[in-house]
């Protein structure tokens, strides 16, 4: 079985891949859009630092985190937040995180917590916010390889070389 912790250092490599990308290339790629009206790369991200926040808050054993650059699923704001300063809040947020991701045991990991309405083993909700995670890379890597042209054999090459 993989363990939380070795999920959660996927995540953190996933994460070093895409600014490795996003700086080789124009800053314009991260703030644009494919479809009018859709988040751009920069806007994933920082929908990302909020799930980040919230496994956090609802399942760690950790100082409680806030942030200025999160925006939540129904959100599409106008402001644009620079790469540069995404990077350093994920590296903020996730130095908190690692310590409370390297806490949890095979005991706690199956407690119940209540994130919002509903009880749930914390694993299970862990598990569930790093697919949702996962799922949002992956739209990255589609919105990214659309805006540049580049092909996967480049995105791979840059990101995780």
């Amino acid at each position: 079985m993989v363990s939380i912790s070795e999920l959660y250092k996927l995540s953190e490599n996933e994460w070093s891949g895409y600014f490795k990308l996003l700086k080789a290339c124009d800053e314009e790629v991260f703030h644009k859009s494919i479809i009018e009206g859709s988040w751009s790369i920069e806007k994933i991200l920082r929908h990302l630092i909020d799930s980040l926040i919230q496994i956090n808050n609802n399942a760690l054993d950790t100082q409680e985190i806030t942030s200025d650059v999160t925006i939540k699923y129904d959100e599409n704001p106008d402001d644009k937040i620079p790469l540069k300063i995404i990077e350093e809040e994920y590296h903020r947020i996730n130095k908190i995180i690692k310590k409370g991701i390297e806490k949890i045991t095979d005991k706690n990991e199956k407690e119940n917590i209540i994130p919002g309405k509903k009880e749930i083993p914390r694993g299970r909700y862990l598990i569930h916010l790093f697919a949702h995670e996962h799922n949002h890379f992956g739209q990255v890597i589609w919105i990214f390889r659309r805006l540049t042209k580049w092909s996967m054999e480049k995105v791979i090459e840059i990101a995780y070389q």
